[in-house]
């Protein structure tokens, strides 16, 4: 399968350099502490709290040359959904995917699974717009499932290399706390990745963000934890072995 755009995906992982408390960003110290948390020790706390959720909603935008994603959707322990838009040039296109006990159903118009998720013309056209089934044992079940459970969508927050911490970081006018690394892609293109996190104890992940310059750009946003995710599974769908897709 294609992911056009899955390189721009933010990944933070952990890098350390020690700070001293007058340099701190307010919160990221508490009184029963004696010393400050590291930017690594940050970014540990911050994905550990979200795996610890029972669920989260999250909007994400991808944009590569003439290419971008936008997508909502929510992801729970063993369910998850996520709506997706696409546009390449004068391509435009958009999908469904639906995710519920180890059970994957994705929909889409023709040119989508055509450009986006490079499948097969003959059986795209025949199975546009259609639900189809993917079972755990096909090859697009892990790259499709990655973003629609909350482990999933935790693990994908990775910062390469070091990171250091934003001065005063606001979201929306309100305090958080940011880390900041830059890392080199795998083409060797500089990158800015960032990730928000709130100013309360367990530091739950905010936004994630990742920059190539002119290259290209992603974000990640995070929003109701704990809340109810609600699925429907499709009553009708087709096996992706029968679809000619593949």
């Amino acid at each position: 399968m294609k992911n056009t755009l899955k390189i721009l995906t933010a990944s933070l992982l952990s890098g350390a350099t020690s700070l001293s408390l007058l340099s701190l960003p307010a919160g990221a110290a508490t009184r029963s502490q004696r010393r400050p948390l590291k930017p690594s020790q940050l970014l540990s706390i911050a994905v550990k709290s979200g795996s610890d959720m029972r669920s989260v909603h999250f909007t994400n935008y991808d944009h590569l040359g003439q290419a971008t994603i936008s997508q909502s959707g929510s992801a729970g322990i063993d369910k998850g959904y996520v709506y997706s838009t696409y546009r390449d040039g004068k391509i435009k296109g958009a999908s469904q995917e639906v995710y519920q006990n180890g059970r994957l159903y994705l929909k889409a118009n023709s040119l989508t699974l055509i450009s986006f998720f490079g499948f097969k013309k003959a059986g795209a056209e025949k199975y546009g717009n259609k639900w189809i089934f993917i079972p755990k044992t096909d090859v697009a079940y892990i790259n499709l499932t990655a973003s629609l459970t909350i482990s999933g969508q935790m693990q994908q927050i990775k910062i390469p290399g070091k990171v250091t911490y934003l001065k005063n970081p606001k979201l929306n006018g309100k305090k958080v706390l940011g880390i900041v690394g830059h890392p080199q892609s795998q083409g060797g293109l500089s990158e800015t990745e960032i990730l928000y996190t709130s100013v309360t104890k367990n530091h739950l992940p905010l936004k994630a963000t990742l920059s190539q310059g002119k290259n290209g750009y992603a974000d990640v946003t995070f929003t109701k934890w704990n809340s109810i995710v609600k699925i429907t599974l499709p009553t009708q769908s087709t096996p992706i072995g029968k679809t000619g897709l593949e």
